[in-house]
């Protein structure tokens, strides 16, 4: 992409609501100025119907207007009707004026008061603050470890925005902007014009988009490829989770490695399950399909011990009436009902728990070896290790935190993967006392309440300087 005084021409260019599994998001700066006016008046003078605890979820409203409907997040919904409340009362007591009795122009007055108390509340609440706003793509996996969860716990000297899109005139609120894994041309655009403005702009990635595997689901067209180099020349900062994915990017002056990490609050150790069969575990979606391959031959050498084989999210050709997601679903062979089991793949919400109840025992992370691949990041360790499990890994770059026959083994080959799997299966005691190790290491080492540290000093320091 080159550089341009105007914005793309687009037909269609909509604002994105992203959700955290079922629960909206919490309302940024600009949508408040946006939209808090409209959705405080409709609150306001009785033409909004509110509905708490929605579909079950204590953190979910939903807000109905004039044909409209807007899914609120419950602490923003608080927010509107302590600022409804303050205004009803500010125009009965103070002007005498009742909003149900209220002129058309007294409701625009009102309207306008609104707006000012909001500008006003925003201001009060973030003085002082870095502000950080985050222009995320709608990739769930990754929008949730590299933007929600590090947000979550940013410390209180940050104020952290997530929005899908906005225009050039709600950025004046921000003194830092990331970009996740965006390549759209009117963010691209918009996100040059507030860098030639002198704010610092942040490119934020955790995938070598560059090097995607042929045989891969996954696609990376050459307009995009080209629109992410030119963010990755103009912008001032790159984030990365690992260090090969840092030495990939050709800008090391720039790039950051702000490493993956988990709340281990999240995670409930595996549930223990009673049954004389050790449980194997592995989760991975439909784009891992060449990753299950790598262990395709263990499968008989397990099937030898007494074990039971859970996966989630995508299953062996092997085990399958039909072949694993080309036609759209899994469904198992009859014969091995009693020892392998699918699970389908879940919304981040309530997949730590829903790994959690399986009762794993031993879990595997199979990697197959590509340029992509080796630029991953460890998430598949680390989940293991998150509910208490030893884990069995392909040797390779991203998985090189494993300290190998302590919090989990690391199989360079055929016979390495057998002997490591069937000393699992054949010794409890090992594996408690390796999946004790490697809860130890995630509280330690992998844990975001302490590493968002990392992402809290980066954009101060931006926002301070202007650049690193």
């Amino acid at each position: 992409m080159t550089k341009t005084e105007q914005p793309p021409n687009l037909d269609v260019f909509p604002l994105v609501v992203l959700k955290d599994g079922t629960t909206p998001l919490k309302m940024s700066v600009a949508q408040w100025r946006r939209y808090g006016p409209d959705l405080c008046c409709a609150l306001l003078f009785g033409g909004g119907a509110v509905k708490e605890n929605w579909m079950g979820d204590a953190n979910c409203a939903c807000v109905t207007w004039e044909g409209e409907i807007c899914f609120l997040h419950a602490e923003d919904l608080q927010a509107m009707t302590s600022i409804v409340g303050t205004a009803r009362t500010f125009y009965k007591d103070i002007l005498g004026v009742r909003i149900d009795e209220a002129s058309p122009l007294q409701r625009t007055r009102i309207r306008a008061w609104i707006s000012e108390r909001i500008a006003q509340v925003w201001q009060d609440a973030t003085a002082g603050k870095t502000h950080v706003l985050v222009l995320a793509c709608t990739a769930q996996g990754c929008l949730h470890y590299r933007v929600q969860l590090p947000g979550k716990f940013m410390p209180e000297t940050v104020h952290f925005d997530l929005q899908a899109a906005v225009s050039l005139d709600d950025f004046g609120d921000y003194d830092v902007l990331v970009l996740q894994r965006q390549c759209h041309p009117r963010v691209v655009w918009m996100a040059e014009k507030m860098h030639d403005a002198g704010m610092p702009v942040v490119y934020e990635t955790d995938d070598l988009i560059s090097r995607i595997p042929d045989d891969s689901l996954l696609e990376a067209d050459p307009h995009s490829l080209r629109n992410v180099e030119h963010i990755l020349d103009f912008c001032d900062a790159i984030t990365v989770s690992t260090e090969p994915l840092k030495a990939a990017m050709g800008r090391p002056e720039k790039t950051f490695v702000l490493p993956n990490s988990l709340d281990p609050a999240d995670w409930p150790l595996a549930t223990p399950h009673g049954q004389e069969r050790v449980r194997i575990f592995w989760a991975g979606g439909s784009t891992h399909e060449q990753d299950l391959k790598q262990v395709d031959f263990l499968w008989p050498t397990i099937m030898k011990e007494s074990t039971a084989l859970i996966f989630m999210g995508q299953a062996p050709a092997r085990f399958c009436m039909s072949e694993p997601y080309r036609k759209g679903r899994i469904l198992l062979n009859p014969k091995f009902r009693d020892r392998v089991f699918h699970i389908p793949w879940t919304a981040l919400d309530i997949y730590p728990e829903t790994y959690a109840s399986k009762g794993p025992d031993i879990v595997l992370a199979p990697l197959e070896k590509t340029p992509f691949t080796d630029c991953k990041s460890n998430l598949r360790v680390l989940e293991a290790w998150a509910v208490g499990c030893p884990v069995v890994a392909s040797d390779v770059g991203p998985y090189q935190c494993i300290r190998d026959g302590v919090d989990g083994f690391k199989c360079k080959g055929d016979e390495d993967w057998r002997r490591s799997v069937t000393k699992l299966i054949r010794d409890p005691a090992l594996r408690k006392r390796m999946g004790a190790a490697g809860r130890a290491r995630l509280e330690s080492e992998f844990n975001i309440r302490t590493n968002v540290a990392l992402w809290a000093d980066l954009y101060t320091r931006l926002a301070e300087k202007g650049e690193v």
